[in-house]
């Protein structure tokens, strides 16, 4: 792909002010320590002069019909932390259930954690970026989203606001159970029974105060709570240039358009970068209707053609611009 584009920008005779690298990693889905996370660590010299990356995390949000709504460009990330929950009890025969099975323990801990609400928090990246995309929302919701804190003290639109799942993750810490083992037969009561959960954490929650609330929630000290994977919120500061370049970009081909910040509810490889003090902006300019945001990690994942297309032609485009300046 690197070696595409340099063919490609020698035979238009563009000259390059700052030298392109195409960055691929494996393992982000896992944490990506074994991918971008190890280069850094291990391979610090690659990145010595890096001035800017341009990662996953935001994209052109279209209509159905293909006209665009927004161009996201993201700066800010919410952090997982992944938790997993081990009780042990005495195994057994399933005919012969007692008091102290560990499957029957961790069903109790994670009814308390499923009723468990975390405390709304509008932090200031959510707070500008529901003000920045009000222009754009629908007639019901322009005025609340124009200042989201004080719209969210309204009974009525706390309510409709927190029934969408996306909305609610950007003021909510969320906790998904995502995995829960305990016997490997139907018949046999295990001694051991885990159950794994990801925690999303807004910027500048703290894991060990989390931690705690679960422990108390749970409150039973024979649950082991282990922690899977955990780092600090990063923020990328504002990059007025690849911001002037991005909003050019949307201007020329989408005009009317807003370029907005908002906060990534998932996480991606941009903390490594941004923890070394190396700009990060997530903006991958596929466009996306509604229909295919469900599709994430679905059993049918995948885009439609033509927003591939339009993807490698935009960045070429784009990165194209950046590094001729």
């Amino acid at each position: 792909m690197e070696v595409a584009a340099m063919l490609a920008l020698k035979r238009q005779k563009i000259t390059l002010k700052s030298d392109l690298v195409f960055l691929g990693t494996a393992d982000e889905e896992a944490g990506g320590g074994l991918g971008a996370g190890y280069l850094l660590e291990k391979h610090p010299e690659l990145f010595k002069n890096v001035g800017l990356v341009l990662n996953e995390g935001g994209g052109i949000r279209v209509e159905e019909d293909g006209r665009a709504r927004v161009y996201s460009v993201s700066m800010a990330e919410k952090t997982p932390l992944w938790l997993r929950l081990t009780a042990t009890g005495a195994p057994g025969h399933g005919s012969a259930p007692g008091n102290d099975m560990a499957a029957h323990k961790l069903i109790a801990a994670l009814n308390r954690i499923l009723k468990y609400q975390s405390p709304i928090k509008v932090v200031s990246e959510v707070q500008k970026f529901y003000a920045d995309t009000a222009q754009t929302a629908p007639e019901s919701r322009r005025s609340g989203y124009r200042d989201l804190r004080r719209a969210l003290e309204d009974p009525t639109f706390r309510s409709e606001f927190l029934a969408d799942a996306r909305e609610r993750g950007n003021v909510t810490n969320t906790i998904a159970i995502t995995r829960i083992t305990g016997s490997d037969k139907v018949n046999v009561i295990s001694g051991v029974a885990t159950a794994e959960i990801d925690v999303r954490l807004l910027p500048g929650e703290q894991p060990k105060t989390i931690i705690d609330e679960l422990r108390r929630l749970i409150d039973d000290d024979s649950i082991k709570i282990e922690v899977m994977l955990s780092f600090p919120a990063a923020i990328t500061p504002p990059h007025p240039e690849a911001m002037r370049v991005i909003t050019e970009f949307a201007r020329s081909h989408d005009p009317g358009v807003p370029v907005v910040a908002p906060l990534v509810r998932g996480f991606t490889d941009c903390h490594f970068f941004r923890e070394k003090g190396i700009p990060c902006l997530g903006f991958m300019p596929r466009r996306t209707p509604p229909s295919s945001e469900g599709l994430v990690h679905g059993v049918d994942e995948r885009m439609h053609l033509e927003s591939f297309n339009f993807g490698i032609r935009a960045m070429y485009e784009i990165v194209r611009q950046l590094a001729a300046e």
